[in-house]
């Protein structure tokens, strides 16, 4: 057998290995209480009220979109990843808190914003983001912890 067929069969013993080790992980924190809704969860939609019970976070502007659900969500800092998006129903996740993140969100037809990082919408932000329907919302969590906790409970991923 070549030495690159050994790398692969060792590769994919690895991966297997690996996996199983996961699988594992999950089956033990599934059965505590403070993972099993997660465990248990296989929407693929999450209510604006889910999300801000999840992240601890508070609306600010939009209150109306309690019920709406969103299928997908996007984290960045880079205003410029954001506007290559071509996604409904998408929730932005980010800690750049300026007009131009708002700005970004009305060309990119995104209605609903976490802030993180206990970052705060400016009272022009507000004026702003309501002239356009977006919903505006503040968590105190990481933009990685939001993120994490946003995908466990199926909030899925734009890719």
């Amino acid at each position: 057998m070549p030495e690159t067929d050994n790398w692969k069969s060792h590769t994919i013993s690895n991966q297997s290995k690996f996996q199983a080790l996961a699988n594992n992980l999950v089956e033990i924190f599934c059965h505590l209480p403070v993972f099993n809704h997660i465990c248990t969860n296989n929407q693929t939609h999450m209510r604006v009220a889910e999300i801000c019970e999840l992240l601890s976070a508070t609306v600010i502007c939009g209150n109306k979109h309690g019920n709406v659900q969103l299928e997908k969500g996007y984290s960045s800092d880079l205003m410029s990843d954001v506007l290559t998006l071509d996604t409904d129903n998408l929730l932005l996740i980010t800690g750049m808190c300026n007009l131009q993140t708002i700005r970004t969100a009305e060309v990119a037809d995104i209605r609903f914003i976490v802030f993180v990082r206990n970052k705060k919408a400016s009272e022009e932000m507000l004026v702003l983001a309501r002239e356009h329907g977006i919903c505006i919302m503040e968590s105190p969590f990481t933009l990685f912890k939001a993120s994490g906790l946003l995908y466990m409970a199926g909030l899925k991923p734009v890719y």
